[in-house]
């Protein structure tokens, strides 16, 4: 069974493409969902100012905005309950953009950029390349969900 979904207008509800805010979520919801494998499209994520980004997604985004065009990407059979895990993973009282960025970021540095890293490595890059998350609270919570939901 192949089966398509018009990903904006359904399931990431509330996300303002207008902004950098929108378009963070937006591109870091889209990362982690493939790498769930709730996604079947083929997108390549670089690395880029605030983590993984994809070029193809952007213009998913773009398309949405300034077009009214919700793209049909394919989706795995269990895609809702991927759905669900993805939920589970993001779900905390923190900032959704920056939470996503984060759990994108180690996510994308622990699979593709810095595998091989210690924990501690994997923080002084973190910080390094977004000073921003220098809070070692936020990265072990960060760190732990990731964990939980993935495996390296």
């Amino acid at each position: 069974m192949n089966m398509k979904i018009s990903l904006i207008g359904k399931y990431i509800d509330g996300i303002d493409l207008d902004s950098l805010e929108g378009r963070i979520k937006f591109q870091k919801s889209m990362y982690l969902l493939k790498e769930l494998g709730a996604i079947k499209e083929n997108f390549t994520f670089t690395w880029y100012i605030f983590g993984p980004y994809s070029p193809d997604v952007a213009r998913i985004g773009f398309d949405f905005v300034e077009r009214g065009i919700d793209k049909e990407i394919p989706v795995s059979e269990d895609f809702e309950s991927k759905m669900h895990i993805f939920k589970e993973m993001v779900r905390t009282n923190l900032n959704e953009s920056k939470w996503l960025e984060l759990l994108a970021t180690l996510h994308f540095m622990l699979k593709y950029k810095y595998r091989g890293l210690s924990k501690e490595e994997i923080f002084q890059k973190l910080i390094e390349h977004q000073p921003y998350y220098n809070n070692r609270e936020l990265f072990e919570k960060g760190w732990k969900v990731i964990h939980t939901f993935f495996s390296f």
